[in-house]
């Protein structure tokens, strides 16, 4: 036992000269930082300081990255301090929470010294499913209070036909044009949306695929390929009530009468018809009215491209 004796004691010096390592948060210096959350893609704000919000610090250069050395709460500004850290070491500072659904994190490097740490949490893009819509016109300033229908199956009837009837989700675009969903599965998405604007539906589609990220999904709304009728005289006089009848068949148009038409509209009292939703090409048009004994006829080739085409019908006695 005599033998042990120098090698005991030597451990007794060691300690008490500072030589042998010592423990986790054992230093005397401090890292002071501030949390802020950034959300631009949704709210578009300034980055907002977090308060009560719990970080954690770990070595940088840790295997184990679930678990931290130490733990505390930010003040009602954003702040935080972790104490008794060492000079010259990497330490990791890490925030990570769910907020309204939207998983938020931040993960940043530092080492002492170091000025007041700046710490940033954002959106997990690749942690979770989530979608960001942006409805605008064909500017793409942003509308809002528009509705956005999504599918999961593109030959979903709604989908195919422009409504939203059998859809999956349905949102409403906020005052910036956008809406969000999140915690979803995995896969393809399919976006109907519409608003009514001066009377008029405007409309557009989108489609996305997502996998364990988040997608900004942008859609442009435009008013839908139509024709607007209007029937007068030869005299530019309003004539209502007018049975307008649309061919894609010239054959069928020169016969001059409605059967085999593809769309039947009749005149208001003003003498306008609109039809919403046609392909593009290039359509006949029949105007027929009767009068006592007399049979009024408007004749009208036209060709309806993106937007909506104007056709003035004049009838004149057959």
């Amino acid at each position: 036992m005599k033998k042990l004796f120098p090698f005991f004691y030597l451990v007794l010096i060691l300690i008490g000269c500072g030589k042998v390592p010592q423990g986790d948060l054992s230093g005397d210096e401090q890292m002071i930082g501030r949390l802020f959350l950034s959300e631009p893609l949704i709210n578009q704000l300034a980055d907002s300081p977090l308060a009560k919000k719990k970080v954690t610090i770990r070595y940088a250069d840790a295997a184990d990255k679930e678990n931290y050395l130490f733990s505390t709460t930010t003040d009602a500004e954003g702040y935080f301090v972790f104490s008794n850290l060492k000079k010259d070491i990497l330490y990791t500072v890490v925030y990570q929470e769910t907020i309204d659904s939207i998983l938020y994190e931040s993960r940043d490097n530092s080492s002492i010294p170091t000025n007041k740490l700046v710490v940033t949490a954002e959106m997990a893009k690749n942690k979770q499913n989530g979608l960001i819509v942006t409805v605008g016109d064909a500017s793409m300033s942003p509308l809002k209070d528009a509705e956005i229908c999504i599918f999961t199956n593109p030959l979903s009837p709604g989908y195919v036909a422009g409504k939203c009837e059998g859809s999956s989700y349905t949102l409403k675009t906020d005052a910036k044009g956008r809406a969000k969903l999140f915690n979803i599965t995995s896969g393809d998405y399919y976006f109907v949306a519409s608003k009514l604007v001066n009377q008029q539906t405007l409309t557009g589609k989108a489609n996305t695929s997502i996998s364990n990220t988040v997608k900004e999904v942008p859609i442009t709304l435009e008013a839908p390929n139509g024709i607007h009728f209007l029937t007068t005289d030869a005299n530019n006089e309003i004539i209502p009530a007018v049975s307008i009848c649309v061919f894609t068949s010239k054959i069928l148009f020169d016969r001059d009468v409605c059967e085999g038409s593809n769309f039947q509209l009749n005149s208001g009292t003003e003498g306008e018809a609109t039809k919403y939703s046609i392909a593009q090409g290039t359509y006949y048009v029949l105007g027929m009215k009767v009068l006592g004994k007399d049979t009024l006829i408007a004749r009208q080739s036209l060709t309806v491209g993106k937007g909506i085409a104007q056709s003035v019908l004049k009838l004149e006695k057959k």
